[in-house]
């Protein structure tokens, strides 16, 4: 600007000496002059003159100032005035039709010795000079300005159109920079006496305006007001943050240059794209203030909101933070102190396979940050989840507080961060995927030794009361979960153990997922077999349904493997194995339990291969030997309850063996059938069961029984037994002496006092009444009837089998429909 003044003096006094001397007087007396004020090379070549009209045809010269080199030349320079003016030292008008400014190399640049900050004094200074400078020139314009330098690239070769019109204190300048035909940069500066001093910049492309920046400075004030596209902003504006950014920005900030300093801040962005993220919205509102102390307050109404924020392995749909806290210098490193009541909210989050609708975070109560050291302190509040998805497993709500006010502290070693962390408990909460649902009772979790480098690996240690498989009601308490979780190139790995809560025994998981994939897997494995005991039993191992089975002894081995992914149904599968059990079926003693079971659990329930019973031994009034039975599980289509393919069910009893014919046994089913065939059944025993005092019966006896199980009725059509062919011998001698009403003639009475049969056969049917007819059908001989001719005997015979059964507490021998129908009856 003084350069400026000067030129301008210098060009009054030259029209002086022009006036008076002519124009070779000048263009002689012009160049001594100039050369004592530093100008060196001067070429001076004047077109005209007169009395308020100078004209230069070419001007070249260099300037020294403070060892800076710099080059100016301008051609066509038109100077207006009148002698008045001149007096006054004011121009009319300057014009020049081309100028050029070659400006020295920027020297090295110097390392700041102290931070950077916001001096009052100083802006209100430079506003002050700026609203007080005097342009003596009422009008300037420069048609084609040229700054050649290497400091600022783009500048060089550009062609600059400058306006200025000076009116008093009123000032109002423009320069205009031409990029091309149809794009330019437009700066506007405008003082005027009581109104803020404003400056303008414009960038326009094909007449349409991309960005545009306003300010307005006062003495106590200063506000700005701007539209911004950023791709083209990084074009001319050399900032490092800025390349490969494009979007569009709305801002406008208030600071009053006052003690304390505050500022207000309000910018909405939109489509903010880099190849590493991209934000579709943003919108930041801010109130500070800055005191003496450099401690920073921000007010309650500051937040930060932001949509569509993606990273290509991280997106959130929407962000909200409420950012009021207070910014305090500490050694190294500073302390905010967050006073915001309302919580952090993340809606729509999503992590590779995980989903999260919707997290609550409460407020913090302080973070701090130094060099090496990251210390966030949580209010004891809880952390809400809402609508978590993995892998197509569903939480719909999930709650975490801290156990104590113990910061979360992170701290960096090289290229480790190390993280340490309060205990947290969660509420209870469930994991649904399509009709199963895992519900879990309260968690208690502590993160040690957790570090952070490309991958995370930390130990976890877990107590939780119960886990509860809400598909079928069953609950597997367990306690004491511990592990390793490692994540590592957008996989996540983990190794847990845990124990029952009451049983004796130790469950093995591992889970592996890709977050990005969706796809992972899982399997629990019993790595110490679940002991049972009289005192820890089946009941204590599964909770939540009703068991007619007792476990005192046995051992619990398991292995459960799970697969999923985004494009196919959840898939798990189960092998269980049962070995040395012993306990009570409704009160039914057994031992020697052994189970092998292989299934396929989801999608569908069915066997992989057959499945294997074992029970050593049934001890009753009847007791019953060496039960097996190999049986395959199959969706049935009629329900939820599947199919039971039974290919083989036998025992040993009363010296012989039962066995069924295969069948297929449906539970819920209105009909069931099943036929049960015996072999070398010991007679004696059968009598022995029925204690029909003066009975004797040796033999063995052979047999098909049909049963139908009809709404919830046994019944029992043409079913037959027989003797062996080896016969046998009866024995009959009643106590007393027979009454009328006795179903057998004198005859028959002689004829079973001593009979040998080598026929016996007895067609049976059982009523749903629970009558037993047998119709006996007997051929032999018999001593005590003095012949050798064969006796046949024909004996028609009904038990209420029902009372039978229930006086020898043998109630479940038959099926389980059979026991609730003795149940009903007595």
């Amino acid at each position: 600007m003084r350069n400026a003044l000067f030129f301008l003096l210098f060009s009054s006094l030259l029209l002086t000496l022009a006036i008076i001397f002519r124009l070779p007087l000048l263009e002689w007396s012009v160049p001594k002059y100039l050369s004592s004020k530093n100008f060196h090379n001067i070429s001076l070549e004047l077109h005209s003159f007169s009395v308020n009209h100078l004209e230069i045809k070419t001007f070249s010269a260099d300037y020294k100032h403070k060892q800076q080199q710099y080059k100016v030349s301008f051609s066509q320079m038109v100077l207006q005035y009148t002698i008045t003016g001149l007096f006054a030292k004011r121009v009319d008008r300057l014009s020049i039709q081309r100028a050029a400014i070659t400006l020295p190399p920027a020297l090295p640049s110097r390392a700041p010795t102290k931070q950077a900050t916001i001096n009052p004094s100083t802006v209100k200074d430079v506003i002050k000079k700026l609203q007080e400078v005097n342009i003596p020139v009422k009008e300037v314009a420069i048609k084609q300005l040229f700054f050649n330098t290497t400091n600022i690239g783009y500048l060089s070769n550009l062609p600059i159109a400058l306006q200025l019109n000076s009116r008093g204190k009123e000032l109002h300048s423009n320069l205009l920079f031409s990029l091309t035909n149809q794009e330019n940069i437009e700066f506007t500066l405008h003082r005027k006496q009581h109104h803020p001093l404003s400056v303008i910049i414009r960038h326009s492309k094909k007449e349409q305006t991309v960005q545009t920046l306003q300010i307005e400075a006062e003495a106590t004030q200063l506000k700005a007001q701007a539209a911004l596209s950023i791709e083209e902003l990084s074009q001319y504006v050399q900032i490092d943050q800025l390349q490969g950014h494009t979007g569009k920005v709305k801002a406008s900030f208030s600071l009053q240059l006052k003690k304390p300093l505050s500022l207000q801040l309000q910018m909405q962005a939109s489509g903010l794209q880099h190849p590493r993220y991209s934000v579709r919205a943003l919108n930041l509102a801010m109130q500070l203030t800055l005191d003496a102390d450099k401690r920073i307050t921000i007010s309650n109404a500051s937040r930060l909101q932001a949509e569509g924020l993606t990273n290509g392995k991280v997106k959130i749909e929407r962000l909200d933070l409420p950012v009021s806290s207070t910014l305090i210098p500490a050694d190294g490193g500073i302390n905010v102190y967050f006073s915001s009541p309302q919580p952090w909210q993340v809606k729509q989050l999503e992590i590779g396979g995980t989903n999260i609708q919707d997290i609550h975070i409460p407020p913090f109560r302080e973070l701090l940050i130094t060099k090496d050291t990251t210390r966030l302190t949580p209010q004891l509040a809880p952390l809400t989840i809402h609508g978590m998805s993995v892998a197509g497993w569903h939480v719909p709500k999930l709650t975490f507080t801290p156990g104590a006010k113990v910061p979360i502290t992170m701290q960096t070693a090289s290229e480790t961060i190390k993280v340490t962390s309060p205990s947290w408990k969660t509420t209870a909460f469930t994991i649904e995927k399509d009709k199963l649902q895992l519900a879990c009772e309260s968690i208690h979790a502590d993160l040690k030794n957790t570090a952070i480098t490309t991958t995370l690996e930390t130990d976890l240690f877990l107590r939780t009361s119960a886990l509860l498989l809400t598909s079928s009601k069953m609950s597997l308490p367990v306690k004491e979960i511990t592990g390793k979780i490692l994540l590592k190139n957008q996989r996540l790995n983990a190794a847990l153990q845990m124990m029952p809560s009451k049983n004796t025994g130790k469950i093995k998981i591992t889970v592996k997922h890709g977050l990005n994939s969706g796809k992972g897997m899982a399997r629990m494995t019993t790595d110490e077999p679940i002991l049972f005991s009289p005192t820890q039993g089946i009941a204590s191992l599964i909770k939540g349904v009703s068991l007619p089975l007792t476990m005192t002894s046995g051992k619990f081995n398991t292995d459960v493997e799970a697969s999923w992914q985004k494009t196919r149904p959840f898939m798990a599968k189960a092998s269980v194995q049962v070995t040395n059990g012993a306990g009570l079926l409704k009160e039914i003693p057994f031992s020697g339990l052994h189970i092998d079971l292989d299934l396929d659990l989801l999608p569908e329930l069915r066997s992989n291969k057959p499945g294997k019973l074992e029970i050593a031994q049934i001890n009753r009034a009847i007791p019953v030997t060496n039960l097996q039975g190999i049986y395959n599980i199959s969706p049935s289509g009629k329900g939820k309850l599947p199919s039971f393919d039974i290919q083989q069910l036998s025992a040993d009893i009363m010296q012989g063996n039962i066995k069924t014919d295969p069948f297929i046994y449906l539970p819920g089913a209105d009909k069931q059938a099943v036929t049960i065939r015996a072999e070398d059944i010991d007679l004696s025993e059968i009598v022995g069961v029925l204690k029909v005092k003066g009975l004797q019966v040796d033999g063995k006896l052979n047999g098909y029984l049909p049963l139908t199980i009809d709404r919830k009725r046994v019944s029992l059509d043409n079913g037959e037994v027989y003797g062996s062919k080896h016969g046998g011998t009866i024995r009959f001698r009643p106590q007393g002496v027979p009454t009328q009403h006795s179903q057998l003639t004198a005859y028959a009475l002689k004829a079973l006092e001593e009979f040998h049969f080598t026929v016996l056969r007895a067609p049976v049917r059982y009523q749903a009444d629970g009558t037993l007819l047998i119709d006996i059908q007997l051929q032999g001989v018999s001593p005590p009837l003095s012949t050798t001719r064969p006796v046949h005997l024909n004996i028609h015979t009904e038990q209420n089998l029902l009372s039978l059964l229930k006086s020898l507490r043998y109630n479940d021998a038959l099926t389980k429909d059979l026991d609730k129908h003795l149940q009903k009856q007595y």
